[in-house]
Parts: structure tokens; sequence; C-alpha cells
């Protein structure tokens, strides 16, 4: 795709949750869930983009909750879904390259799902319909027409690894990403050494995903280096409050 300008990722319907299920209820209050979909399968999109293209510098963010019933909550009672069922943001990262990154599951009518990356010499489309980036490939498209579906890129890439660095992304064959993950925290435990993704790395994707909080609240664009420094906590300042931390 040669140098990244910009993407979008944007995914609008109706998504229905039964909220009297234990295992949804929490997570549609924010003094309990901490966010709605920004915060819990946001966070998997927010990590793939900061290890792909680098930092973020700032986020703008518009999010709504166009419908929020009351219902029995883990530990509060009866409370009123309050987090995000909707929200539209724009990721200014420090590369340059801008990203437009949106989710709705109250969008009545026509349904959309698209994930494209553009670079100036082509664009990846990628064939996931939520938050796991690139978790089902994506196939490029040329400027010049040309199109390459994912399975011969995914071919050219495994045909040119070596032994040694084959063992090291898929051991034992493993090649689906649960099983790496596991084996990747294993492996790190076991020789006294760090994850993939570290603490520090984790840090990061969940500091994106609260500075589109942060947006939202202060109706400005938020740096999300204040986020992580915890400077700019206006979202989070009820809950740290509520839980006493």
């Amino acid at each position: 795709m040669g140098t990244p300008r910009f993407f979008t990722m944007e995914v609008f319907g109706i998504m229905p949750f039964n909220w009297r299920k234990y295992a949804m209820a929490w997570r549609g209050v924010k003094l309990l869930g901490g966010g709605g979909q920004i915060f819990d399968g946001g966070v998997h999109f927010a990590d793939m983009m900061v290890h792909v293209f680098g930092p973020v510098a700032e986020v703008s963010c518009d999010m709504r909750c166009f419908d929020g019933p009351e219902i029995k909550a883990p530990i509060l009672g009866k409370a009123k879904i309050d987090v995000e069922d909707s929200w539209l943001a724009t990721l200014r990262f420090e590369s340059g390259l801008m990203g437009h990154w949106s989710w709705s599951c109250r969008g009545y009518g026509h349904e959309v799902a698209t994930g494209v990356y553009y670079g100036d010499k082509g664009s990846f489309k990628d064939r996931q319909k939520w938050m796991h980036a690139f978790q089902f490939g994506a196939d490029l498209k040329l400027k010049s027409g040309r199109e390459v579906p994912y399975e011969d890129i995914e071919r050219r890439y495994l045909k040119q690894l070596g032994k040694r660095r084959r063992e090291q992304l898929f051991p034992y064959g493993l090649s689906d990403g649960i099983s790496n993950e596991c084996w990747d925290f294993v492996e790190a435990i076991a020789e006294g050494g760090a994850p993939e993704i570290d603490a520090a790395g984790a840090l990061r994707a969940k500091s994106l995903s609260i500075a589109l909080y942060e947006a939202a609240t202060a109706g400005k664009p938020i740096k999300v280096a204040d986020v992580e420094a915890g400077k700019v906590r206006a979202y989070q300042k009820p809950i740290d409050e509520y839980w006493k931390i």
C-alpha cells in the first residue's frame, strides 16, 4: 500500500445485548465496566492500530447513548444503561496518518461494515467486520487496479520466513491467535522474559480507548499522552471516586 495516509473503520447496525444476563449487565453501566464497546472490544482495535501505525498524538470523539433502559445491575441494583451505543471518532497519529473510527449498535435500517486502509500506492480492505483488525486478513488493491487476495499475501509471507523465525512466530505449528497468545505468555513465565505485548503496551492501547471518552467529555481534541500520564481524567474521575481509588 506504500506510505499509509488514512483509514476508515466503521460498523453500523443493530446488535442487541441481553442486559438481563449477569455476564452482560455489568458492561452496561459506566461505574461497573468503565465504559462500553470502546473500552471493551474497542481496545483490541486500538492495540492493533498502535502496533501497526505507531503512537496516536490526539483524538476527537462524539458519542451517544441513544437507548438506555433501566436494568438490574450487579452490585448497584437498579441502574440505567449509560455507556455509549454509538460513536464517531478521529485519530491523528504522530506519523501524520489520519484515522476514522465509528460504531453503532443502534443503526436501524441499512447495515455498514467497512475497514479500509489507504496508502499512496493502494489500499487494504479488511475482511473483519468488527474491531479485531486483520484477524481474517485483508485484500490489497493497487492504484493500477491490480488486486492481490489475502491468500496470496499470506503464502508469499510464509514462504520467505526462515526456519528459526517460523518457529518463533508459530511454535509447534500453532497458527491461531489465541494459541499463540497463550504460548507467548507461558514462554515469558518459563524463561523469565517479557511477553510480546507487555504492561506498557497494554497501557498505551487502553489509554487510546480512554482518550476517546475524555475527548467526548471535554468536547474537544485530547492528547493521548496526557491521558496516559493521568493529566486528563474528567471522564474517569467519578469512577475513581465511586470505588475510592
